[in-house]
């Protein structure tokens, strides 16, 4: 009996350990189709990639070139300016390079569909004439590049309508051939000329790329447009002034300030016998953090450009700008004769009272500022300061401080602090 009990034991054994072979076997079995199966996927995902990779580079070759070279054979350089909504993305940084330097640098919409433009910028490319400029997308969606081939040059101002014959446009005023224009700037007589600049965005009918327009007259009454007398841009994309640049481009955007003659060659950069120009511009990145005076808002830069050929051209003091770094804009210079230095007044944002003052300083040189006080009443930006006889008296002449709003103070003027005697509310634009 015992026996059979053992060879029945043996039986279920071999039973048992057959039935493990066989499904070892199959785990085994199953096991190669995973890894087979597997293979397949890594060898599909393979193929994927590369079809992926091919197809991405076949995309990106098509897209349009980001730089242009063209021969400049005009004065003026055309630039196809989209309309609001009509270009992908908020803009592209265009840079415009000749010769190695960074002549051009504005932001704009653009489009290569002609229904879609909303005007021809232009820019004034007389002093390239027979170069070859490069044009270039620093930053922004590519393919509003396709807007490219557009770009032309031509002696003539591209328009769709003839100039000053648009609907609005002032027949007797001053107003600039193309773009966006605001507060006048640097008006100056010299050599037999008015002069006056003023905020000009050259390729596009909205605030920004605060270039500095210029005209001049003989008569106050017929305007000659000139090149735009200082240009922006003069710096990297992570805000770092660059050096290979156009002599007259400032660090950021070109804010409002004043110019003057200098008669006495104070700054020493007089040629010849023609009388050196001087202008003051609060260049928005051009701050010295290390030399911060303090107020509220930005930092900025008031710097100095000259023109030693009677306003023909400018170059920025770039071995001196900025002349003060703090939070405020508008410089106004002037001569100051009972002291034989110069003056400046400009605005200075406070966090208390929540406008602001006008901020007095002192030269001797026109590089070096000193500064010696502040008005007592809350102005706002874009002062003006001058000294004007009481009832044609030239015996009796008093100061007159006033700004963009219709405050205004009549008083007194030491050459360093300006004290007030009358403050006043003048009419505004129809009398009110």
């Amino acid at each position: 009996m015992s026996k059979r009990i053992q060879m029945f034991n043996d039986e279920i054994s071999a039973t048992t350990y057959l039935s493990s072979i066989e499904r070892d076997s199959s785990s085994v079995q199953h096991l190669v189709v995973k890894i087979k199966d597997l293979r397949s996927l890594i060898l599909k995902m393979m193929l994927s990639l590369i079809f992926v990779y091919l197809f991405t580079a076949q995309t990106l070759s098509a897209k349009p070139a980001q730089s242009r070279e063209i021969k400049i054979t005009g004065k003026y350089l055309s630039v196809p300016v989209a309309k609001p909504k009509q270009y992908k993305g908020w803009g592209n940084l265009i840079e415009i390079e000749v010769e190695g330097l960074k002549v051009h640098s504005f932001t704009l919409g653009m489009t290569s569909k002609l229904e879609d433009i909303w005007l021809w910028g232009s820019l004034d490319m007389s002093e390239y004439v027979g170069k070859t400029a490069i044009i270039r997308n620093v930053t922004g969606h590519p393919d509003n590049m396709a807007a490219l081939p557009l770009f032309e040059t031509s002696d003539k101002i591209k328009t769709f309508i003839p100039l000053y014959s648009e609907k609005g446009r002032p027949q007797f005023h001053l107003s600039q051939k193309i773009g966006w224009n605001n507060d006048p700037n640097g008006m100056v007589y010299a050599d037999g000329l008015y002069h006056v600049s003023w905020q000009s965005n050259p390729v596009g009918l909205n605030w920004g790329n605060m270039y500095w327009g210029h005209a001049v007259s003989k008569d106050l009454v017929h305007w000659e447009e000139r090149p735009h007398m200082i240009r922006i841009g003069a710096k990297d994309l992570k805000g770092k002034p660059v050096d290979k640049v156009h002599q007259s481009m400032v660090i950021g955007q070109a804010f409002s300030g004043g110019a003057c003659v200098d008669h006495n060659n104070t700054l020493g950069k007089q040629v010849g016998s023609t009388k050196t120009i001087i202008a003051m511009i609060t260049d928005t990145k051009g701050g010295d953090p290390t030399k911060d005076e303090g107020g509220a808002g930005q930092l900025v830069g008031e710097s100095l450009a000259y023109s030693t050929d009677s306003g023909l051209t400018y170059s920025l003091l770039k071995e001196a700008n900025p002349l003060i770094s703090h939070h405020g804009r508008d410089p106004k210079p002037f001569w100051y004769e009972p002291g034989q230095h110069w003056c400046l007044v400009t605005y200075r944002q406070c966090k208390n009272p929540k406008l602001g003052k006008m901020a007095f300083y002192i030269s001797k040189d026109l590089k070096n500022w000193t500064f010696t006080s502040f008005s007592d009443q809350v102005f706002h930006e874009c002062p003006e300061f001058v000294e004007l006889p009481v009832d044609g008296n030239p015996h009796n002449k008093k100061w007159i401080l006033f700004d963009a709003t219709p405050s205004y103070q009549i008083g007194s003027f030491d050459g360093k602090k300006f004290t007030s005697e009358f403050t006043g509310v003048r009419r505004g634009i129809g009398g009110t």
